[in-house]
């Protein structure tokens, strides 16, 4: 979810899978797909965990590509 005024873009995810106890078993990163509109939300695809486990997700990094109103 993109909660700022700005379209951002390139948006690289860092995702962890965590086990039971939330110890982290395996990392990886994947892209969202398209731009990010401002108060607008975009998608990705993951494998799904294995059962019992869980994902912890951050973004690493993004581009703006335009600021408010523009």
């Amino acid at each position: 979810y993109n909660d700022s005024m700005s379209r951002i873009g390139n948006v690289l995810l860092h995702v962890e899978v965590l086990d039971v106890a939330e110890a982290v078993v395996s990392e990886r990163s994947t892209w969202v797909l398209g731009d990010v509109t401002p108060n607008g939300r975009a998608y990705f695809t993951l494998p799904s965990p294995p059962p019992d486990h869980t994902y912890r997700i951050r973004v690493k990094s993004f581009n703006v590509i335009t600021h408010g109103g523009q």
